[in-house]
C-alpha cells in the first residue's frame, strides 16, 4: 500500500508513506514494513522513524532511521531501537548505538523566607546516555534499565516535591531499578565518578561534593550511598580517601572504612582525611559530617614538626581544634616507636601548642617517667 497508509492491529495505529505486509497463519494479525514518515501509536507509547519493521512469528520491532520513542513523558531516541514483545506485551527495549533517555521532572524550590512554603515551581529534564541502552519490563511495566559504554546520567533529586540538588554521575554501565515504576535504586561499575550539588536552601550544605570510586550505589528509597573500592570524595576543603565510605543524605553522615564489613577479598585502603591547613589523618574508621565538617576517627594518626601523633579516638571541636584520646607521641617513624610520649588526653590547637594530660615518656614499650602536665608548641608538617 502507498501514500498516507494506515495499518491498525491490536491496539496499534501504524501511519506511514508505505506499507509491506503479509499476514501470519499460526499467530494471527501480519507482519509488516513501514517506509517513511513512520508513526506508530499505542496506548501508552508512540513511535516515529524513518523505517519500522514488525515480525510477528518474533513478536519483534525494528524502528530505524531517525527513531524516537515517547513512553508516557519519557522520550527515548538512538541509532536504532528494537522492541520484543511477550503475547503482545512489551517486554525489553534495546538501542544498540548510541542511546539517549530524557525524562521531564518539577517540583518547587524550598522557599527562603518562609520554611512551611514552597517558592518558584522548577521543571528539569533527568538525562541518560551511553553506547547501549537496555530496558526490561514486567508485565508491561519497567522493572530496570542497564545503559553501557561511557554511560552518563544526571537527575535531580527531589523530596516531598521539594528540590534538594542534582547528580552527574558516569561509569563504565549504570543499573536502574524501578518499584511501581519509581526510580529506587543506581548501581554505577567501573571508574564510577561524579559531582552532586546540592540546593542550600532545602539542604545543610552549601558545597559541591566530587567523588569517584570502583563501585557505587544509590539507594534513593533510603537516601543513602556507599561507594566501594578507591574511594576520593572532595567536599569543600577537605579530601577523603578510603576503602569503602558510606554516606547517610538525611543526617548528612558520612562513614569510612577500610573495605565493607561483608567483604573479604578486596585489599584494604584504610581512610585518609586531608584538610586544608590541617595534618593528614589516617585511622581504621572515620565519620564525618558534612554539614558541621566536625568528625571522628578510631586508631588515627597524624603527622606534624618531624613527629607522628596517634589516638584510640581522634575528633575535631573546630576547624582548628583536635582532642585525641589514648594518645602517643614520636618523632620515630618505625611501626613499633623506640620512644613514645603517652597521654590519655591530648588537645591540640593547629599551628600554636599541643596540651597533654598526664603525659609519661616510655623506651619501647617501658614507662621511665611521668609528668601531671604537658604543654608543647605544635606546627602542621
Amino acid at each position: 500500500a502507498v501514500g498516507n497508509v494506515v495499518l491498525v492491529q491490536k491496539g496499534q495505529i501504524i501511519n506511514a508513506k508505505r506499507i509491506e505486509y503479509k499476514e501470519d497463519g499460526e499467530k494471527g494479525g501480519i507482519s509488516y514494513t513501514a517506509i517513511g514518515e513512520v508513526v506508530i501509536k499505542d496506548s501508552s507509547r508512540v513511535a516515529t522513524c524513518g523505517r519500522a519493521e514488525y515480525k510477528r512469528d518474533i513478536e519483534k520491532t525494528i524502528l530505524d532511521i531517525e527513531p524516537q520513542l515517547l513512553d508516557e513523558h519519557r522520550i527515548l531516541t538512538g541509532d536504532k531501537i528494537i522492541l520484543n514483545y511477550f503475547e503482545e506485551t512489551l517486554d525489553k527495549l534495546h538501542i544498540p548505538r548510541k542511546a539517549y533517555a530524557k525524562t521531564p521532572i518539577g517540583g518547587y524550590k524550598k522557599s527562603s523566607d518562609d520554611s512551611t512554603k514552597f517558592g518558584e515551581d522548577l521543571t528539569f529534564d533527568d538525562e541518560m546516555k551511553g553506547s547501549s541502552l537496555s530496558c526490561y519490563f514486567i508485565d508491561g511495566k519497567l522493572d530496570s534499565i542497564i545503559l553501557s559504554g561511557m554511560a552518563q546520567t544526571l537527575y535531580h533529586v527531589f523530596e516531598d516535591s521539594v528540590f534538594k540538588g542534582k547528580n552527574n554521575v558516569s561509569g563504565d554501565t549504570i543499573n536502574f531499578s524501578f518499584l511501581n515504576e519509581e526510580l529506587y535504586e543506581i548501581y554505577v561499575n567501573g571508574g564510577s565518578e561524579g559531582e552532586y550539588y546540592p540546593d542550600s536552601t532545602s539542604t545543610k550544605l552549601d558545597n559541591p561534593l566530587f567523588y569517584s570510586a570502583d563501585k557505587i550505589h544509590y539507594n534513593l528509597i533510603n537516601d543513602r550511598s556507599s561507594f566501594t573500592g578507591n574511594v576520593n570524595i572532595i567536599h569543600h576543603k577537605t579530601n577523603l580517601s578510603a576503602g569503602y565510605v558510606d554516606v547517610n543524605w538525611e543526617t548528612n553522615l558520612l562513614g569510612a572504612l577500610p573495605r565493607s564489613d561483608n567483604d573479604t577479598l578486596t585489599e584494604p585502603i584504610f581512610p585518609v582525611i586531608k584538610e586544608d591547613g590541617r595534618d593528614p589523618m589516617q585511622g581504621i574508621e572515620m565519620t564525618y559530617n558534612l554539614s558541621t565538617r566536625k568528625g571522628k576517627i578510631k586508631k588515627g594518626k597524624t603527622r606534624a614538626d618531624d613527629g607522628y601523633y596517634t589516638g584510640q579516638k581522634i575528633k575535631n571541636e573546630s576547624q582548628e581544634i583536635y582532642f585525641i584520646e589514648s594518645s602517643t607521641y614520636t618523632t620515630c617513624d618505625h611501626d613499633t616507636a623506640h620512644y613514645h610520649f603517652e597521654s590519655n588526653k591530648m588537645k591540640i590547637i593547629q599551628d600554636k601548642m599541643v596540651v597533654a594530660r598526664p603525659i609519661v615518656l616510655h623506651i619501647g614499650q617501658i614507662p621511665i617517667f611521668g609528668f601531671p602536665l604537658g604543654i608543647f608548641p605544635h606546627k602542621n608538617f
